[in-house]
Parts: structure tokens; C-alpha cells; sequence
């Protein structure tokens, strides 16, 4: 449980360690195994984008990685 209450799960405390690395953006293949971290991303205001293949979301976090200069993630 968090300080708020509410369960922290698998998915939060990936995403917290995520966080620190400065990430905001998920790039991600949907998928059951990636839900709790798309619950945590929700719950932290992290952006999802979900793409339809797996090379895809590498070459869209490296290029807006790139773009941004700030760490991204690909799920």
C-alpha cells in the first residue's frame, strides 16, 4: 500500500524506478504482461504510445529520444 492508500503493485514499482531515469513517454507493444504498467503509467501521468510492432517502438523511443534528449522507454 502507498501513502495514499491505494495497492502498489509490480507495475508501480517499475515505473518508479523508470521515473527516476526521467522517463515520461512508454513506447509499447500492447499486451497482457505490459497492464500493470500501463495502470501505473496512468495513475502517474506518464504518456503511452502504443504501437503495432515490436521494431516500431524501438526506432520511435531511440528517434523521440533523440529528439528530446531525455531517456525513454520501450515495452
Amino acid at each position: 500500500m502507498t501513502d495514499t492508500g491505494t495497492p502498489h503493485h509490480s507495475g508501480d514499482a517499475a515505473l518508479d524506478v523508470m521515473r527516476g531515469y526521467g522517463v515520461d513517454v512508454m513506447f509499447t507493444l500492447n499486451g497482457g504482461h505490459v497492464w500493470p504498467l500501463y495502470d501505473a503509467a496512468v495513475k502517474q501521468d506518464v504518456q503511452i504510445v502504443d504501437v503495432r510492432h515490436e521494431e516500431t517502438a524501438g526506432h520511435a523511443a531511440e528517434g523521440y529520444a533523440w529528439w528530446i534528449a531525455r531517456m525513454k522507454a520501450v515495452l
